[in-house]
């Protein structure tokens, strides 16, 4: 289970970098700090809750097969 769940953790985060990247290129200059901390914090957040909502719902589904 460890190994699926940060995997899965791995993936989102990756994806969240390469959207604050592209938005680095996109927005002007002057809202570029605020946005990226905006969505990094939510983003990371957001993460943090659906994939640990995820790991566990993994937990509940392979004790309830054995």
């Amino acid at each position: 289970m460890w190994y699926d769940a940060n995997a899965l953790v791995g993936k989102h985060c990756l994806l969240l970098g390469l959207l604050m990247v592209a938005l680095e290129f996109i927005l002007p200059r002057s809202a570029v700090i605020l946005t990226l901390q905006i969505v990094g914090t939510i983003g990371f957040a957001g993460i943090m809750i659906t994939d640990w909502l995820t790991a566990n719902r993994w937990v509940r589904e392979r004790s309830s097969s054995r």
